[in-house]
């Protein structure tokens, strides 16, 4: 049986059991890093995390997540826009992950 070269994992929770799960499923495959991309930029962000803890290398396409603009807040606060905020929640990843323009510049590469 051949390995992909790649293949997509769909979660609609944060759940360390399905992780662990996940993270099996992925050392058997000989997996070693991960494109992480999905509709809420915050669940991508935790999902980097994750996969940093576990030891796995981690690319963000920065157009394959997205998240909701920020409203202003109490006193002089302007809100934030969506595009802005997403870039904010990349931020704190620093050098620990691969941010790339978009999936298209995402490198897969057979083992």
């Amino acid at each position: 049986m051949s390995t992909p070269l790649w293949f997509a994992v769909v979660a609609n929770r944060v759940s360390r059991h399905a992780h662990a799960r996940l993270d099996g499923h992925l050392r058997e495959r000989g997996v070693r890093r991960l494109a992480i991309c999905g509709v809420m930029s915050e669940m991508c962000v935790a999902a980097a995390r994750g996969a940093l803890a576990r030891g796995y290398g981690v690319v963000l396409p920065h157009t394959a997540h997205a998240t909701y603009c920020v409203p202003a807040g109490p006193g002089p606060s302007r809100a934030v826009p969506a595009a802005l905020a997403a870039r904010v929640a990349e931020w704190p990843l620093g050098d620990d992950v691969e941010v790339v323009a978009d999936p298209d510049a995402v490198p897969f590469r057979p083992r």
